[in-house]
């Protein structure tokens, strides 16, 4: 199902921000689905992991792409003899497990880029944060991280969430309500024109 996704307009418009802005953009997603990266995005860091990848479920960690010999299966298919041996770990025989963020597991630095994610949020000017609900602790504190160190975060989204509930009582706020494709073309436009402007 996810490799039959493609990119929307927004994946698209947040990639054209990314070449208009170069090293001034990092994108921070929790999104698994690699439609960023397809998109044409190359700074981000995929805090929640990413369906791309598998990783040793047991202490050694090893990461690795996703087998090639790996195909879409129907529930009731098995797996064959081929597939269970490369979904066994090299280094230490373990099973292989999907490299994304599962709900009892904790961000790290290795697999999940809590410590870039935080320093970029340090360095920021302005945070976007679109279409996500703040459920999850890294994606708060990146926020509070940016409005600790003097940046804005606009958060745009259908409906008040965590991230609402935390910027109520800030000054470096702009909650905007809506669909993100209501905003990323007006959004693209002014970082266009200051990047004009700069030059």
């Amino acid at each position: 199902m996810l490799e039959n996704a493609e990119p929307n307009e927004s994946h698209r418009i947040i990639a054209q921000i990314e070449n208009e802005l170069k090293d001034r953009f990092q994108l921070i997603t929790q999104n698994v689905d690699n439609l960023h990266r397809r998109a044409g995005n190359k700074r981000l860091f995929e805090i929640h992991g990413n369906y791309r990848e598998i990783k040793c479920s047991a202490s050694c960690r090893e990461i690795r792409p996703i087998p090639t010999e790996l195909k879409g299966k129907e529930l009731t298919e098995d797996l064959t003899q081929e597939e269970i041996n490369v979904l066994k770990c090299p280094n230490c025989g373990a099973w292989m497990r999907a490299n994304i963020l599962w709900f009892d597991e904790y961000y790290d630095e290795r697999t999940y880029k809590i410590d870039s994610s935080l320093k970029v949020a340090k360095n920021t000017g302005v945070l976007f944060v679109i279409r996500t609900s703040g459920a999850t602790n890294l994606p708060i504190q990146i926020a509070q991280t940016t409005i600790q160190y003097g940046g804005y975060v606009v958060d745009i989204n259908l409906e008040n969430n965590s991230f609402s509930d935390y910027l109520s009582t800030k000054k470096n706020k702009l909650i905007l309500r809506g669909k993100s494709i209501e905003f990323s073309p007006k959004i693209k436009q002014l970082i266009k024109n200051c990047v004009e402007q700069c030059v």
